[in-house]
C-alpha cells in the first residue's frame, strides 16, 4: 500500500472504490461513504505502516545525531544492532578504540552519548530520568512535544 493523497481505497464491505485524505482515514470511526461499513480495518494497517515508518526515522535520525556527536560513520549493518543506550555506548567503545580515538575511556564514552541524548533534539529524551539506565531501550523513550 502507498501513502500517497488523496488515498484510494476499497470498502471491505462493499468493494466501493473511494478517494480520501490520509488524516481522514485515521480518525477513529469512519465509514464507507456507499454503505456505511466500518472502515477500521484499513485504518489500522495505514496506522500502523505510519507508526512503523516514524520509528525507522527516528532511529535514522539517532544514529545521525551519535555520528555527528562521535565524527564517525556507522554503517548500516552495525546501526541495527544499536537498541540500548548500553548497546550504542559499548559499539562507541569498541569503535572509538579501534579508530586509536583519544575518547576511548567507556564511562568517558557513557557520559558523552548521555549528554548527546539529553541535548540533542534528534534524540526526544531531554532531561528523561531513563538515560541513567544503560539498558533502557532508545526507541522506549517518548518524544516531548
Amino acid at each position: 500500500m502507498h501513502l500517497r493523497e488523496p488515498l484510494e481505497l476499497v470498502c471491505p464491505s462493499c468493494d466501493h472504490r473511494f478517494e480520501c485524505a490520509l488524516a481522514w482515514i485515521r480518525q477513529e470511526g469512519q465509514e464507507c461513504p456507499k454503505c456505511g461499513g466500518s472502515l477500521e480495518s484499513i485504518r489500522k494497517p495505514i496506522d500502523d505502516m505510519i507508526t512503523d515508518w516514524t520509528h525507522f526515522v527516528e532511529d535514522v535520525e539517532r544514529i545521525m545525531a551519535l555520528e555527528k556527536e562521535f565524527g564517525i560513520s556507522i554503517p548500516d549493518n552495525e546501526a541495527e544492532g544499536l537498541r540500548t543506550f548500553a548497546e550504542a555506548r559499548d559499539y562507541l567503545v569498541r569503535r572509538l578504540v579501534s579508530d586509536d580515538c583519544a575518547q576511548s575511556d567507556a564511562e568517558q564514552v557513557w557520559g558523552r552519548l548521555r549528554s548527546a541524548i539529553a541535548t540533542t533534539p534528534d534524540f526526544g529524551a531531554v532531561s528523561d530520568p531513563r538515560l541513567s539506565d544503560p539498558f533502557v531501550r532508545v526507541d522506549s523513550i517518548e518524544k516531548e512535544p
